[in-house]
């Protein structure tokens, strides 16, 4: 409560006229803030004639922010959390409470494009490496305007483009702590006068991370060689990463009227294992041996009376985190050729073609558990014992990822008379084939110190053998749209965006039930009625259908195989307002999301061979709601000091009569205070469940703070800036039952930068979570084996970074 007030305060010191936003916007010559253009529409538009809920970042917003990651987006943005669990291996965006029960479901809540191409790969949806122009983050259904996966928004990655007629550059190092190295470029060189450009840049950085690997001996980074994939392993820290990134535009412009761009881009990326534990239910035999208690405190089974469930804050110390040096992480390489042609064919009738290709693999080896590190005493702070003996069975999720993806868009658009339209059609074709598990069996580093690793294969239900369970999924999208606007009555304007979508998914089981396919027909519109109150100022409200396509489970049965889409419908009122004589710009709104068929663990209740201990598959239950506002601004308070603010809340909940049959069959207690209601076994509940009606969706923080402030003087001829950040996210629980919560936290971040008169040099000295708060940053809920996976956040990090930008004319 404390730190709620304290950020309170400070909101208010920066808003002592309404509010300040974590969407930053330029200063012009006449002391007032310039408005910011987006193409979040698919045209440049002013970010206020926009009836739509979105927050804007500049490249240069993110450089003053030293923003790495989505994580670091997503800290100033109003309406969005960012969990990203081991390591960076499985991001989760979330806008507006609206959390997916599935976190590695093929098919987002939140869409990713680049460039205007959608990426749909979970694993490849941070592009903070590349080099950008802006990021724009659009909350609500965008599925009228970008199709499948907009259910909850949209992440627009814009890239820079080449300059014509001119060249400019710049180059960009970092040294900081924990061997934090960035080295980056970008040159643009006009080929031919001011018609044809080409822009190439590179990057390249690498972290060791801050918190120390406490596994026992030695043994460190030992490469490992399994069903043909080479993973080098954890060396040094856990957390860290290697990231390199190339990038290659060309722009040709041979008539004003026509624009062709294509961009080549290239990423490779190294996410070591993270700073996280793994939070098992131990046995009355099992603890003595292990040397440490059962971390689970509440929830006795009848079967044995153990503790099943962590109830309250979930904790770990630093001294618990330990990752075998065999455990890598993940590895990804993603390649993106892109093409767009444009073509204003009169000034009242314009045509474009969007051209999207990529390429995807990731391979992953992180063991489950770290069996030669115990702990003794409760924090696991003490003295470490070795384990030796037999092998070990270890489950491996997700050992490797391929992908590829082609899409084409045209789209027609123009005005008749003082109506705006649009229309088009869009085609994806994805491919993944992905080994969904691993079983090994592995020696203690202690037996073996060459990292032994045994696949052993696994038996399947009809008597097949495999190292793995794989799967190759096909989709194919094809989609038609329409949009217009009409203004009437002076002041007003109604605008209307349509799609119908035919979306043919298949899924080809090497363990299960082989080819299964269904089509997924959806209609999803969107209507926008706005006012203009002032030029620069107007209220909207807005209606708009959101839908994410059904799917398949690898089941082994055809009745649990495939489940049906689910659909909201959300309602927003909103603002934006510029103010104060243009030195206040204020953006607000209120929703109300009606979530229904929302997919979520469910029984299979026909178990084939019949065992209670059968898997639970993603079916439709009844649904959620998400109710909240948002609020963002920036002020200009004098011509050297500015402020900016982001605040929501968003109170989402399960509707009367959901259960939960993962979690909810831990529920099952032999105490006479249960930390959960326990729904008995039934034909229809074979392993039992727990209603959740009223229960807020797991990971959804309602509250979030974000605010700034920044200090301009000149100090000789130059002109020293001082910046600080400071963001607050409120509890949130782990899992549906809300019994298990990671606490709020503050985060404080610090930058000084010197920069010469032209604007050209730039040093910056920094800080990120200056106060080194150690916090649980995510955790992973596994109901199989009743398992807890918290992981840290960064502890404090600080560091230099100097760049150079230069410019001419082709003269």
């Amino acid at each position: 409560m404390r730190k709620i007030t304290l950020i309170s305060i400070a909101a208010a010191v920066c808003c002592a006229s309404g509010a300040v936003s974590a969407q930053d916007a330029a200063v012009s010559a006449a002391g007032q803030l310039e408005e910011i253009t987006v193409t979040a529409r698919r045209v440049e538009e002013k970010l206020n004639d926009i009836p739509v809920a979105i927050t804007a970042f500049s490249a240069d917003d993110l450089a003053k922010r030293n923003a790495l990651s989505l994580s670091d987006v997503a800290a100033y943005t109003a309406g969005m959390s960012f969990e990203s669990y081991s390591g960076g291996t499985t991001p989760a965006p979330i806008f507006r409470g609206l959390a997916q029960n599935n976190l590695i479901d093929r098919n987002q809540n939140v869409a990713t494009f680049v460039d205007g191409v959608h990426v749909q790969e979970q694993g490849n949806i941070d592009f903070t490496q590349m080099e950008l122009e802006r990021i724009e983050i659009l909350k609500g259904p965008q599925n009228a305007q970008y199709g499948r996966s907009a259910f909850a928004g949209a992440i627009l990655w814009v890239p820079r483009k080449p300059t014509l007629g001119e060249w400019d550059g710049s180059v960009t190092g970092t040294l900081g702590s924990d061997e934090r190295q960035d080295l980056r470029g970008s040159l643009s060189v006009p080929l031919w006068q001011d018609k044809l450009a080409v822009r190439v840049s590179a990057n390249k950085s690498k972290f060791d991370g801050t918190f120390a690997n406490n596994f026992q001996g030695s043994h460190k980074g030992i490469g490992t060689t399994i069903g043909g994939y080479h993973f080098d392993g954890t060396d040094g820290n856990v957390g860290g990463y290697d990231k390199e990134t190339r990038q290659v535009s060309l722009r040709f412009r041979p008539i004003d009227a026509l624009t062709l761009d294509l961009m080549y881009y290239r990423s490779e990326n190294i996410f070591e294992s993270g700073a996280s534990a793994q939070l098992q239910p131990r046995t009355a035999t099992q603890v003595p041996a292990l040397g440490a208690s059962n971390p689970h405190n509440c929830s006795p089974r009848i079967a044995g009376g153990i503790n099943q469930l962590a109830c309250g804050e979930l904790k770990f110390t630093p001294a618990q985190v330990a990752w075998d040096p065999r455990a890598s992480g993940n590895h990804t390489h993603s390649d993106l050729l892109i093409g767009h042609i444009d073509y204003e064919i009169s000034d009242k009738l314009g045509v474009a073609f969007t051209y999207g290709k990529g390429l995807y693999d990731a391979t992953n080896f992180s063991p489950s558990a770290t069996p030669e590190v115990q702990f003794f005493g409760d924090a696991g702070v003490a003295t470490r014992q070795l384990v030796t003996g037999n092998p070990a069975i270890q489950f491996v999720s997700n050992p490797f990822t391929d992908q590829k993806s082609e899409s084409y868009e045209l789209r027609f658009h123009g005005t008749l008379g003082n109506v705006s339209w649009a229309l088009g059609t869009y085609n994806n074709d994805v491919e993944d084939l992905g080994a969904l598990a691993n079983i090994q069996y592995r020696l203690p580093l202690s037996i073996d110190p060459t990292g032994q690793v045994e696949v052993r294969n696994l038996v399947t239900p009809n008597g097949a053998t495999t190292t793995g369970l794989l799967a190759r999924f096909r989709d194919k999208t094809n989609s038609q749209f329409l949009t217009f606007g009409i203004p009437f009555a002076d002041k007003w304007k109604a605008e209307v965006e349509a799609r119908y979508t035919s979306e043919k998914r298949q899924q080809t089981s090497f363990f299960g039930t082989g080819l299964v396919k269904k089509t997924y027909n959806d209609f999803t519109p969107r209507v926008n009625l706005s006012y203009e109150i002032i030029p620069g100022s107007k209220l909207y409200a807005s209606v708009a259908k959101g839908v994410k396509s059904g799917g398949f489970n690898n089941a082994a049965t055809a009745d649990v195989v495939a489940f049906d889409p689910e659909t909201n419908y959300t309602y927003e009122l909103g603002a934006k307002q510029k103010l104060l004589d243009g030195t206040l710009q204020l953006n607000y709104n209120l929703f109300f999301i009606d979530w229904k068929n929302l997919q979520l663990s469910v029984p299979d209740t026909n178990p084939t061979p019949p065992n209670l201990q059968d898997p639970n598959y993603t079916g439709n239950v009844k649904g959620a709601t998400s109710k909240g506002i948002e609020l963002e601004a920036v002020m200009l308070f004098t011509d050297r000091l500015r402020g900016n603010l982001a605040w929501s809340y968003a109170d989402s909940t399960f509707k009367s009569g959901v259960i939960d049959t993962a979690f909810g069959r831990l529920c099952e207690t032999s105490s006479t205070t249960p930390a959960c209601v326990f729904l008995p076994r039934s034909a229809t509940l074979p392993l039992g469940g727990s209603p959740i009606g009223g229960n807020a969706l797991p990971r959804s923080p309602k509250t979030k703070i974000g605010v700034g402030l920044e200090y301009g003087m000149p100090l000789r001829s130059w002109k020293l800036t001082l910046r600080g950040d400071a963001s607050y996210q409120a509890k949130y629980y782990v899992e549906n039952l809300n019994v298990a919560y990671i606490p709020s936290r503050t985060l404080l971040n610090l930058n000084v930068a010197l920069s010469d008169p032209e604007s050209r040099w730039n040093v910056s000295l920094w800080g990120k979570n200056v106060t080194d708060e150690t916090y649980v940053s995510s955790s992973f809920a596994v109901s199989v084996v009743n398992q807890y996976i918290p992981s840290f956040g960064d502890g404090r990090t600080f560091g230099l970074t100097a760049s150079y930008r230069f410019s001419g004319t082709t003269n």
